[in-house]
């Protein structure tokens, strides 16, 4: 029989969980016992083979009992050792605790809060009586643990207490170890925030940051609803990608046991990136040297975007007028061609270069046109 010799309590301090090991506290006592046993054994098997009448009679069978007997002794022990009867043992604990085990202290707004109540060093022969002391209705007992099913109807913090009872079988006494907690049932708030932009821009990674109070990045689930998708990147990191101008909708779920509650939704506008400036030479216009405009190519991008784009040219023609004529040659690349070169050398100081028809290609796969550049030469 386990005798409790002291009545201690806990009082709901949270992860404050010291269990005594029955088991391992069987085993040494147990160790203790039969070592002293086989010590004594030794002992006296020791003084009979030394006494002078034994030497002369049968000495050799005394020595292969003892082994015999020593070897049994350990067999005997090792099987106690692992498969210890603790019914058969009286032990005194100096400390036992009412133990509250719950998942968690936050719950979401109608969602179930759960927790099993049971004690740290437990008598597995007998159930103990578990009563909430609000009403002192008794909580149902499972494996020894009470289960307890706390109200998530209504926000705020949630206080419950009780006590356990336990007879003891030694005095017939009844202990009682009072417990207490509480949790908090907030209501779930969704955040959805665009790290860059306000707009997604077609064609482009959009990063948005997406969380929800109390519910782990896991339980998280994200849609979006119209013409693009969403990937996660990680934890609460994900990437949008949309296809048209318009508007999208970015929905946020998570699930909570078996169930799949909604959080909310955030619509975004769907925009083309703008258009970039050309430039040849760092330069939209003005007056410069024919030497600088030959060397120099034309050059598309956009000044103070919160993305790094890239915008490769397509075409573009350089046109002036020579002798009274509208002269032009065409590029199909970035660079200047060998004819638009020579154009250039003919002209005369003060005469006007023009670069027209500038296309580039956007992230989003259309080729844009761009403004005409005005060059004078100096």
């Amino acid at each position: 029989m386990k005798t409790i010799s002291k009545k201690h309590g806990i009082f709901g301090k949270d992860n404050n969980r010291e269990q005594v090991n029955i088991d391992q506290i069987v085993k040494a006592k147990i160790i203790r016992i039969l070592a002293l046993i086989i010590l004594i054994f030794i002992l006296i098997n020791l003084l009979v083979l030394l006494s002078p009448w034994k030497k002369q009679n049968n000495n050799h069978n005394y020595n292969s009992n003892l082994k015999d007997t020593i070897s049994e002794t350990k067999i005997e022990l090792e099987n106690i050792i692992a498969n210890p009867d603790v019914s058969n043992f009286d032990f005194a604990f100096n400390k036992i605790e009412a133990i509250v085990n719950t998942p968690s202290n936050y719950v979401l707004l109608n969602q179930p809060y759960r927790a099993e109540v049971f004690l740290a060093a437990s008598d597995t022969t007998q159930a103990p009586e578990i009563y909430l002391t609000t009403g002192g209705a008794p909580l149902r007992v499972k494996n020894g643990k009470g289960i307890y099913n706390g109200n998530t109807s209504s926000i705020g913090i949630k206080r419950w207490e009780g006590v356990i009872k336990y007879t003891d079988k030694t005095t017939g006494s009844i202990l009682e170890f009072p417990f207490q907690r509480e949790y908090m049932v907030g209501a779930p708030a969704v955040t959805i925030l665009p790290t860059k932009m306000n707009v997604f821009y077609i064609g482009l990674d959009n990063p948005l940051e997406i969380s929800a109070t109390g519910v782990p990045a896991s339980n998280i689930s994200v849609s979006l609803s119209g013409a693009g998708t969403i990937q996660k990147i990680s934890n609460s990191s994900y990437v949008a990608r949309v296809k048209s101008p318009g508007e999208v909708k970015i929905n946020v779920s998570v699930k909570i046991g078996e169930s799949v509650k909604s959080l909310g939704s955030m619509s975004f506008r769907c925009q083309r990136v703008p258009n970039p400036t050309a430039t040849v030479a760092g330069k939209t216009g003005g007056k410069i040297s024919k030497s600088t405009l030959t060397s120099s190519g034309v050059k598309a991008n956009i000044e103070n975007f919160q993305f790094s784009l890239s915008f490769p040219i397509v075409s573009f023609t350089v046109a002036t007028n020579l002798n009274g004529f509208d002269t032009e040659e065409k590029s199909n690349g970035s660079k200047l061609t060998t004819a638009q070169k020579q154009l250039i050398n003919q002209a005369k100081t003060g005469q006007k270069i023009y670069f027209e028809d500038i296309k580039c290609k956007a992230p989003d796969g259309s080729v844009r046109t761009l403004g005409t550049l005005k060059f004078v030469i100096k």
